[in-house]
């Protein structure tokens, strides 16, 4: 069996090998940089030599990890936001809203400071309609409630 994915299923796994290093990393505005980081990593990767008797699932088990490490070492260079910019932009967020389940948002919001807080709020508010129909109603109105609660704290 060919233990290499599909490319749609290889996207998928680049995609949740960034959404989780965003995650960790609390970089929510740079998952979109981080997934085409992930993609860049499995473009260039090196296969490992034959002569060390893996099997191909092996190799490619240790290639997600280098790609894996190679997005957290990049994560860990970047700042929360792009040189120059002070808050995120509408595709920022819209690809940050879309990326992390709620829990996980729930999560993110605690370590947000006022104006990503801010930011994330005057999204959804402008957006309501568009964000219930495209992300569903609940997981939009959990967001926006701890996102309110963390406006308040802050």
């Amino acid at each position: 069996m060919d233990s290499t994915p599909s490319p749609d299923r290889r996207d998928q796994i680049l995609e949740d090998i960034a959404r989780n290093v965003a995650f960790e990393s609390r970089h929510p505005w740079r998952v979109e940089e981080l997934r085409a980081k992930a993609v860049e990593a499995y473009e260039t990767a090196e296969p490992l030599p034959a002569s060390l008797g893996l099997s191909r699932a092996q190799v490619y088990k240790r290639m997600l990890q280098r790609i894996n490490d190679q997005v957290k070492m990049a994560a860990e260079g970047m700042d929360r936001l792009p040189p120059g910019q002070r808050k995120p932009t509408p595709e920022q967020t819209i690809a940050a809203l879309e990326a992390f389940s709620i829990k996980q948002w729930i999560d993110l919001i605690g370590s947000l400071d006022q104006t990503d807080t801010g930011a994330l709020l005057s999204h959804i508010r402008q957006y309501a309609d568009d964000l219930k129909q495209r992300l569903g109603a609940r997981k939009v109105a959990r967001i926006e409630g701890r996102a309110i609660m963390r406006d308040m704290d802050l």
